[in-house]
C-alpha cells in the first residue's frame, strides 16, 4: 500500500480521480487529495449535509461539480456548484427552487459531458447547465421523480436515467 487517507468513516460516496488528484465528498465538504503523497491539498465547504449516502462529484476541464439538495417542508432547492480543481474555490452555483412534493430525500450525482453538466432531481426534472457559466441551458419535466443519477450516451447524444427502468431523452 502506497498511502492511506483516513476519512473517519465520514465519506459514503465514490471518489473521482484525475492523473494527479482524488476528489471525494465527506459529509459537508469536498476534499482534494494528492495521488502521489496521499496528503490533503484542500477542502471546500459545500453544505451538503449528506448522511448515509453522498453523491459522487463529476470532474471536467479543471472544475469539480457537486450536486445537492436543500430541503424544507414547503420548498426543495436543487443545486449544483462548480469548484476549481486546483484551489477549491467555488466558481459558480446554480439553484432550482421548486415546491416540495415529496418527503423522500434522494442524493444525485451530476454528469459532465461535451459542454453540458446534466443533473436530475426528485422533482422530476432533467436539467442541462452550462459548465462555464452555471446558467440553465434547458430543463425537461419528466413523468416521474428520479431514483437515479444521469448517464450520458455521448456517441448518440442521448441522456439516460434509471428508475426501475431506463428512460432515454434526446
Amino acid at each position: 500500500m502506497k498511502w492511506k487517507f483516513d476519512t473517519n468513516g465520514r465519506s459514503h460516496g465514490s471518489p473521482v480521480i484525475t492523473d494527479s488528484e482524488l476528489y471525494f465528498i465527506q459529509i459537508d465538504e469536498l476534499i482534494s487529495v494528492d495521488l502521489n503523497t496521499g496528503k490533503q491539498k484542500w477542502s471546500c465547504e459545500i453544505n451538503l449535509k449528506a448522511g448515509i449516502a453522498s453523491p459522487t462529484p463529476a470532474i471536467s476541464n479543471g472544475l469539480v461539480y457537486v450536486q445537492g439538495l436543500t430541503y424544507t417542508k414547503d420548498v426543495s432547492l436543487n443545486w449544483l456548484c462548480a469548484i476549481d480543481a486546483k484551489n477549491g474555490n467555488q466558481k459558480w452555483r446554480y439553484e432550482a427552487k421548486k415546491p416540495n412534493t415529496s418527503n423522500y430525500l434522494r442524493w444525485f450525482s451530476p454528469t459532465a459531458n461535451e459542454g453540458h453538466v446534466y443533473i436530475a432531481s426528485w422533482d422530476g426534472y432533467i436539467r442541462s447547465i452550462d459548465p462555464n457559466t452555471g446558467k440553465l441551458q434547458w430543463e425537461l419535466e419528466t413523468i416521474s421523480a428520479f431514483g437515479g443519477s444521469i448517464c450520458v450516451a455521448s456517441a448518440e447524444g442521448r441522456v439516460l436515467r434509471g428508475l426501475g427502468q431506463i428512460d432515454t431523452f434526446e
